[in-house]
């Protein structure tokens, strides 16, 4: 018999308080668009940062390599996540679930470039590297840690 395991979902809150419209223009019953809602950018990068290292080997390293891949999606990218965040941060209280989420987004992340989660930036980096042919994993660890740093300057920011 297989069991499954899943992360506890505290943050969901935080991505369906913070979250976006688009418009996908396909062909519906009721007309010529079908509008959806998704998370924003900050939330879903606050959510990753903050859930990444209870899924364990692989998933979060997949999920590391996700938040590096935000991060080098160019500024356009990184200026949606900066200024989610900023919305984000606006709700901030000693006792704020958002507040202590992306606290809890620094920290982990912190852990992962500097301490005892630092064991995931290996596994992300060897999916870097089997991804882009010709970028060592010593090359693809120090990209993704580069782009991480990025994200945790943000999020320092921002946790008040």
């Amino acid at each position: 018999m297989k069991l499954w395991s899943a992360i506890s979902l505290e943050g969901v809150g935080v991505l369906r308080r913070f979250r976006r419209q688009l418009t996908i223009p396909v062909a519906t019953s009721r007309g010529a668009a079908l509008e959806i809602w998704v998370p924003a950018l900050g939330a879903y990068a606050v959510n990753k940062a903050s859930t990444f290292a209870r899924r364990g080997d692989p998933k979060g390293g997949k999920d590391l390599l996700y938040l590096r891949d935000l991060m080098r999606s160019g500024s356009e990218v990184v200026d949606r996540i900066d200024s989610d965040l900023a919305e984000m941060a606006r709700d901030l209280s000693d006792h704020s679930p958002v507040g202590f989420q992306i606290r809890d987004a620094r920290n982990t992340l912190s852990l992962a470039l500097t301490g005892s989660l630092r064991k995931l930036l290996p596994e992300a980096a060897g999916m870097l590297s089997e991804r882009e042919p010709g970028l060592t994993p010593a090359a693809a660890e120090a990209d993704i840690a580069g782009h991480l740093s990025d994200l945790l300057q943000l999020l320092d920011e921002y946790a008040g």
